[in-house]
């Protein structure tokens, strides 16, 4: 009977949890982006003024990064699974489109990653975010904060972050020849996304495909 009880007991809490958690399906986030490097100088100033945005509308999202003369957009549809990348050199526009299936290729080196979770907490962006590391077998090492009150509807705009329990507001990779890269989440704005922005542009762009 005891056993019982403690069974009903966690099934209640568990539910209370999962209820507690609201999934986001409109929301733009902002990410600053901050580098640190002690071989790569130029690397890091050319990047430390870029910045990551995110929208997702539904089973849509949209990742914009913005560098000094470079910017990358990728579309991701949930349902679909295919994916778009958007990239501008100087005046160099290409289009790269992509199968799920190409798409899980070229990012099964997060397969096998292992995903330790910690008692660490911290707020970010005014939501409170919990602690989970990552190793990959490449010797890469990633900290990532995911906020628990929240989950985005669309987990996959991040390969890695299609496991994890929450919306992710801050990650960090720390790569064995020196490079710290860290996204933040500085904004989080909930209200509905314009339905242009997820809009694939069909012309101007110089199609490149993926090994």
């Amino acid at each position: 009977m005891k056993t019982f009880l403690i069974s009903i007991i966690f099934i209640i809490c568990s539910n209370t949890i999962i209820a507690q958690q609201r999934t986001v399906a409109e929301c733009t986030v902002t990410y600053q982006i901050v580098l640190d490097s002690t071989t790569d100088k130029e690397f890091v100033n050319a990047l430390n003024n870029s910045s990551k945005t995110l929208y997702i509308k539904g089973n849509l999202s949209r990742t914009d990064l913005i560098a000094t003369n470079y910017l990358q957009t990728t579309f991701v549809g949930k349902d679909t699974g295919n994916i778009t990348i958007l990239r501008q050199i100087g005046d160099n526009k290409l289009i790269t489109y992509l199968t799920n299936t190409k798409w899980n290729k070229l990012n099964s080196m997060y397969d096998s990653a292992v995903f330790t979770s910690t008692n660490e907490t911290k707020k970010i962006a005014g939501y409170d975010c919990k602690r989970i590391n990552v190793q990959l077998k490449n010797g890469d090492t990633y900290v990532l904060y995911y906020a628990t009150a929240i989950a985005p509807s669309v987990k996959s705009f991040e390969y890695l972050f299609k496991k994890i329990p929450g919306f992710v507001l801050e990650y960090e990779v720390q790569q064995p020849k020196g490079i710290k890269v860290k996204y933040k989440a500085v904004k989080v704005n909930l209200s509905p996304v314009a339905a242009s922005k997820m809009e694939i542009p069909t012309t101007g762009y110089r199609l490149l495909n993926e090994n």
